[in-house]
């Protein structure tokens, strides 16, 4: 009992830090307050913040229905916790109940109003777990940004966000790949889903021995769809970290210039690159002011962003109090197209990406990009022949959160470009 209110009251301090403060789940803060717990509670309390906020929506329409007054913010954090793991994970409702009343008492809220509540919707748990939730109920910034999005299209984000992201990985060869095979949903020739992602990748021996890294399926087609051209050609990753787009140059054997600004990050790609024995020239620069003599073939720009695209990974995007600030992020989006032309070889490639969908961060960009720069061509790009059919490209690469075979995918945009000089 004592463990249970002890794990459970931190996720109460996570959620209320989130909500009021607008941290993100693998903050520092939240990273040492976990220290002094074992893996199993560490997984125990990551997986209620996580499901807490990708079902937010539902919650608090579960919420309306048996509270009809306002409630202050650590009664609404307690009861979207209590409901998550009553409704969602399948929890005992009565260690959910017991536990959140103490909890509670310790934060001087109505106990008894929480315990009543709590009852209530545990005898109504079977008929909640299946209530559906309208597009306007996600907030209005988020509706304002992707009004471009037809009803269909909305639809499928609606059903798939709050979904619990699948595990994809990449293979330095198809010789490796082929060892794996029975193991995985195949997505080509050298990638798929595990089969089992409930397993700790971090102990498999073919992980430690540097076989596969892990990349979302939807960041990985874009540069896979020109790896067969990539061959001896030198190319600049402007904002490298955490290092999939490098790796996949360095398995297509091209010359490869991995720069990134935050140094944390850089630290997880040189220990990435040694782990997978792959070479690369590392850099920690501002992308948006280089300072490299070179001039390259292909120039990759995986721009910060809203990461709304991976906000089944993120779900404090949409949890926050404060929304993202887009007009700074446009600005640097900008800055770093701009920069990426300076350091491009004649008739070299520029592949833009970003972890979203928001239109002012995807086809605005680059729709500005071409206007101001009429030496550059937009380029088709392509996938693998047995993702056609879940991934229609135009002349740029959009996805919504969604799924191949039942395994979850991000939300991703790519557009590459080649110079005309």
């Amino acid at each position: 009992m004592k463990n249970g209110i002890k794990t459970r009251m931190l996720v109460h301090n996570i959620l209320f830090n989130i909500l009021k403060h607008n941290l993100n789940i693998d903050d520092e803060k939240f990273s040492r307050s976990l220290e002094n717990y074992s893996q199993r509670d560490k997984n125990f309390i990551i997986n209620i913040c996580l499901t807490t906020m990708r079902r937010q929506f539902h919650i608090n329409y579960i919420i309306s229905k048996y509270v009809k007054k306002n409630n202050k913010i650590h009664q609404k954090i307690l009861l979207m916790s209590a409901i998550c793991q009553i409704i969602y994970l399948n929890f005992k409702e009565y260690a959910v109940i017991d536990t959140s009343v103490e909890i509670a008492k310790q934060l001087k809220l109505y106990h008894g109003f929480i315990n009543s509540v709590l009852k209530k919707i545990s005898k109504d748990k079977k008929y909640l777990s299946d209530i559906e939730i309208k597009y306007e109920v996600l907030p209005t910034w988020f509706r304002n940004e992707v009004d471009n999005l037809n009803k269909s299209e909305k639809n499928i984000f609606l059903s798939n966000f709050y979904k619990k992201p699948n595990l994809h990985i990449v293979f330095n060869s198809e010789i490796e790949f082929k060892k794996f095979e029975k193991k995985i949903v195949k997505t080509s020739q050298n990638s798929g889903f595990l089969q089992n992602d409930k397993i700790n990748y971090f102990n498999l021996d073919s992980f430690n021995k540097g076989t596969w890294w892990v990349q979302d399926l939807s960041s990985f087609i874009p540069i896979n769809s020109i790896s067969s051209t990539l061959k001896d050609k030198k190319v600049l990753d402007m904002c490298a970290a955490p290092g999939g787009k490098s790796f996949q140059a360095i398995a297509a054997n091209a010359k490869v210039f991995s720069n990134d600004k935050n140094k944390k990050r850089l630290k997880i790609l040189r220990n990435n690159l040694v782990r997978l024995n792959f070479d690369a020239k590392i850099s920690n620069m501002d992308a948006t002011n280089l300072n490299i003599n070179e001039k390259f073939d292909l120039v990759i720009i995986d721009a910060p962003c809203s990461g709304i695209g991976t906000i089944r990974r993120n779900p404090e995007i949409l949890f926050k109090s404060e929304k993202p600030n887009i007009g700074k992020l446009n600005k640097i989006q900008k800055k770093l197209l701009s920069e990426s032309k300076k350091h491009l070889n004649r008739d070299g490639y520029i592949l833009y990406m970003v972890c979203s969908f928001l239109y002012s961060e995807t086809i605005s960009q680059i729709n500005s990009f071409l206007v101001e720069n009429e030496n550059f061509n937009l380029i088709k790009l392509t996938t693998p022949k047995m993702l056609i059919e879940h991934f229609n490209i135009n002349d740029y690469f959009l996805t919504l959160p969604s799924n191949y075979k039942g395994y979850n995918f991000d939300g991703y945009f790519a557009a590459l470009m080649a110079s005309k000089n």
